[in-house]
């Protein structure tokens, strides 16, 4: 029992991370209204993070159960890194396809975001920084972790359905995002290699989808 709970999550702290991420998003709603609501989405992603940091040493389990040991970061960095390439080439490759079949790729990766410097840069971190490391400890590191001793390929395909059905409404980037997140965890056994490919992935689509909207960038592209 010791050993297993030097590997691997047990039933009752994954209950237990689910429920207090669930309490987390209902306690957010109490939050001053007059607050932003991007400040909000910060606060709350990074009590979170803390939320389940805390409950790893409270159920003494190591860091490790959950993707966070030293020994293999820097094969999740490594991992991280080549994740970012091969997702950057196979996007190039799919928008190309796409472009010389008629089809502009930049309305299906688009973005919405807020209107005001200050609001956009709020995006940027929440979005691109501060979520996906909340994202992937709850669903890789938990999740993921948890399922991993029922096998590499339930823990992918469970772990990936329930990250992309819990954004609303779920898009394909979700879940080829979800699967790509959980081969990285899988391959690197390091939380590292899913958040750097996460960040990166959402930085890229959020730049893209700004630069998009500029003037500038509108008459090159639509001349």
């Amino acid at each position: 029992m010791d050993e297993n709970r030097r590997t691997h999550l047990d039933a009752i702290t994954l209950m237990l991370a689910a429920t207090l991420v669930i309490i987390l998003e209902y306690a957010a709603g109490f939050l001053p209204s007059g607050w932003p609501g991007l400040l909000k989405i910060c606060l709350l992603r990074l009590v979170q993070c803390a939320v389940l940091l805390g409950l790893l040493f409270f159920r003494k389990h190591p860091p490790a159960a959950a993707g966070l040991g030293l020994t293999n970061l820097g094969k999740g960095i490594k991992t991280g890194i080549l994740g970012c390439l091969l997702m950057g080439v196979s996007a190039l490759c799919a928008g190309l396809a796409l472009h010389f079949n008629g089809i502009s790729p930049l309305p299906l990766i688009h973005v919405p975001l807020p209107e005001g410097t200050i609001h956009i840069i709020l995006f940027f971190i929440a979005g691109g920084l501060i979520a996906p490391v909340a994202e992937e400890l709850f669903f890789r590191g938990f999740i993921f972790g948890y399922l991993k001793k029922y096998g590499f390929i339930p823990a992918l395909l469970i772990s990936t359905t329930i990250f992309a059905m819990l954004h609303s409404p779920p898009q394909p980037t979700q879940w080829i995002g979800g699967l790509g997140f959980g081969l990285a965890y899988g391959v690197s056994g390091s939380l590292a290699a899913p958040v750097i490919i996460h960040a990166c992935g959402n930085l890229v689509l959020f730049s893209l989808s700004w630069m998009t909207a500029q003037p500038f960038f509108k008459a090159l592209i639509y001349p």
